[in-house]
């Protein structure tokens, strides 16, 4: 949990200075820094998959531990 909030951040902190705002309210983001939100959001997205492993793995040796105290 502690890395996807870390990676939310620093996709947040990227995206809003990532763009360049026009007179009309419209933004324009250059080649690099919509590769760098891209790059922060599959980062993002990576650890966020990475804690759900994790999870179901601790998950599963509470599981076991809870059995072999129970039995």
């Amino acid at each position: 949990m502690k890395n996807f909030i870390l990676g939310l951040l620093v996709a947040f902190s990227v995206s809003c200075f990532a763009f360049t705002e026009n007179q009309d309210g419209s933004v324009v983001l250059t080649k690099e820094e919509a590769d760098n939100v891209r790059a922060s959001f599959y980062q993002l997205q990576y650890n966020f998959e990475l804690a759900v492993s994790r999870v179901n793995e601790l998950s599963k040796k509470l599981d076991v531990l809870e059995k072999a105290n129970c039995t």
